[in-house]
């Protein structure tokens, strides 16, 4: 009798190891579709951003604020990008490009078609991924991009507690 409770319990607990296990598994892919999403989301947002920048009618002060948007989608000021506007200066810092796209005399249209989204690297503080996509301007030929989207471990004060956060932001932009 001893004996069959033993296995009933080792049964009992494997089988709730092993439910528990595929539960885990099942966050861990609905979380990293989000996180697709919000790479892909992220980069469509930084190109609406640059179509506005590029709109010869929008006001200055709509510009600056619009560009300084635009800024904090990036994990620095001086992340490298590729550059639209002058094929024969290359990577510039997101804060030239944009400050470049201000002035514009005529407004940059882009589509993006292939995006994709993969992890690349991971550790407690920060995720790395590559996004890739086909960037089309004003309906000329489509350039190949790659784009690093990071996931960066922050500290945020809510009230007077700091709390852990994942923050998400758009890295280098450079042609494959």
């Amino acid at each position: 009798m001893k004996k069959y409770i033993t296995l009933t319990l080792l049964f009992v607990g494997i089988c709730s190891f092993a439910q528990s296990s595929q539960n885990e598994n099942i966050t861990s892919v609905k979380l990293t579709e989000a996180y697709k999403q919000k790479a892909i989301d992220k980069v469509l947002e930084f190109y609406n951003y640059i179509e506005l920048l590029t709109d010869p009618a929008l006001n200055s002060k709509m510009k600056e604020h619009t560009a300084n948007e635009a800024l904090k989608l990036f994990i620095t000021p001086q992340t490298a990008i590729h550059n639209f506007f002058n094929k024969t200066k290359t990577n510039p810092s997101i804060s030239a490009l944009l400050k470049n796209a201000t002035h514009q005399k005529k407004q940059y249209h882009f589509t993006l078609t292939t995006i994709t989204a993969t992890p690349q690297y991971q550790n407690p503080e920060q995720e790395e991924w590559i996004v890739t996509y086909s960037l089309t301007i004003n309906n000329s030929k489509g350039i190949l991009l790659k784009q690093n989207f990071i996931i960066k471990v922050e500290n945020k004060k809510f009230g007077n507690s700091i709390k852990k956060v994942k923050n998400t932001y758009l890295g280098e932009i450079i042609v494959l």
